[in-house]
């Protein structure tokens, strides 16, 4: 949560998440692996089959309906009410989501030890991207990079368990 509050990287995620078609709570946890000098494995997709139903049954499901508020509640303010409620679930939906991907570190599930050959984080955030990484746009390099140089030099709080 702290690196997803810092100057500039909220509006950096929405634009991986819109612009980008990827999901965020993956991208701050490839950052959160970094800190704790991990990286994911050949095999994460298997990993992370459980953290994804959860997203798509729990999460995106609440965004949708959150979203589509967006616009009623210009013009219906008993409607707010709703849509911040939405928010709040929403939230705390991607909250678990969170823990369920610290888990899988923590128990080393689809990570592994950091190597100095990996390519850097931003490199590596790029390839979580769905599209080809050949052609990122100005908006999707700039999100990137603000996304890696923060979790870089931010000071974040220890987990819940030592993983060195």
């Amino acid at each position: 949560m702290a690196l997803y509050s810092s100057d500039g990287v909220e509006a950096s995620c929405l634009v991986l998440q819109d612009e980008g078609g990827t999901d965020v709570c993956e991208l701050l946890w490839l950052c959160w692996l970094n800190r704790h000098g991990l990286t994911t494995t050949e095999d994460i997709e298997g990993h992370l089959a459980a953290v994804r139903q959860w997203q798509a049954d729990m999460t995106h499901p609440l965004r949708h309906r959150r979203r589509t508020l967006k616009e009623a509640t210009k013009n219906q303010a008993s409607r707010a009410e709703l849509r911040q409620a939405l928010k709040h679930a929403e939230l705390l939906a991607e909250r678990e989501a969170l823990l369920l991907l610290q888990d899988l570190a923590e128990h080393g599930g689809g990570t592994r030890l950091l190597h100095q050959e990996d390519p850097p984080l931003s490199r590596r955030l790029a390839q979580w991207l769905p599209h080809p990484k050949e052609c990122l746009s100005r908006s999707l390099e700039e999100a990137l990079m603000t996304l890696s140089m923060t979790s870089t030099v931010l000071t974040l709080p220890p987990s819940r368990a030592s993983l060195n």
